[in-house]
C-alpha cells in the first residue's frame, strides 16, 4: 500500500514533466509559422491589371516604391506616376530630387505627379483621392511595402470606395524590402512588422491611420 502511494506521485511528476516537454516543443516548432501566417496576412497583392494611376505610397523606404512603381507605368500599367508623401524642405529639393529619380527611371516629366507632406496613411488617402478627383482618374495601382500593402489598400478604399484600387507590393526578393519569413530575425523587419500591426491596431479603431 506504501509503495503504490509513493509510485502514485512519481507518476504524477513524470506526467507534469512530459507535458511541459511536449508543449515547449510545440511552442517551438508552431511559434515561427504563426508568427509568419501574422506577418503574411499584412501583404495585399492583387492581380495587375491597367489603372489611370501608378502611385508610389509614402513612408519607409521611398526610393524602392518609387522604382518599382516607375517600373510598372513602364509596361503600360498606369497613365500617370503619383508620388505620395514626399517631405517637402527649404528650397523643394526633395520633390525635385525625386521627381528627376521618376525621370531617370524613364518617366516622362508631364506624368509625374507628387504630394508632399501627407503625416499619415488616413491623410494620404484622404489627399490622394482628392487629387484623383480633380483629375477624373477613377482607378489606382497602389504600390507600397508588402507590410504595409494591405492597410494602403483598406484606408484608401475607406476614403474613396467608389474608385478602383490594386495594390501591389515592391517585390521582396529585392534588397532592403521587408519579407514575411522569419522577420523577427532582422532588426529593421522586426520595427516595420511591430510597427504595422500597432498601426492596424490604430487603423480598426477608429484613429489615425
Amino acid at each position: 500500500m506504501a509503495e503504490a502511494k509513493e509510485l502514485k506521485p512519481k507518476a504524477t511528476r513524470w506526467r507534469r514533466w512530459i507535458f511541459v516537454v511536449t508543449a515547449l516543443l510545440l511552442l517551438y516548432f508552431l511559434l515561427p509559422v504563426a508568427l509568419n501566417w501574422l506577418a503574411a496576412c499584412l501583404v495585399r497583392e492583387d492581380p495587375l491589371r491597367p489603372a489611370d494611376v501608378v502611385i508610389a505610397m509614402g513612408g519607409g523606404r521611398h526610393c524602392l516604391r518609387l522604382h518599382y512603381a516607375a517600373e510598372l507605368y513602364r509596361q503600360g500599367l498606369g497613365r500617370k506616376l503619383l508620388l505620395s508623401g514626399i517631405e517637402s524642405f527649404e528650397g523643394g529639393d526633395a520633390e525635385e530630387n525625386v521627381r528627376q529619380q521618376a525621370v531617370s527611371s524613364g518617366v516622362p516629366a508631364g506624368d509625374i505627379f507628387i504630394l508632399t507632406n501627407t503625416f499619415n496613411t488616413r491623410t494620404e488617402a484622404d489627399l490622394l483621392t482628392e487629387l484623383m478627383q480633380q483629375h477624373g482618374w477613377k482607378s489606382a495601382l497602389v504600390v507600397s511595402e508588402p507590410s504595409h500593402t494591405r492597410r494602403a489598400h483598406y484606408t484608401l478604399q475607406q476614403s474613396a470606395p467608389e474608385f478602383q484600387f490594386t495594390a501591389h507590393p515592391v517585390p521582396a526578393d529585392r534588397p532592403g524590402v521587408w519579407r514575411a519569413e522569419r522577420w523577427w530575425t532582422r532588426h529593421s523587419d522586426t520595427r516595420y512588422t511591430i510597427r504595422e500591426f500597432l498601426a492596424w491596431g490604430n487603423t480598426l479603431a477608429g484613429g489615425l491611420r
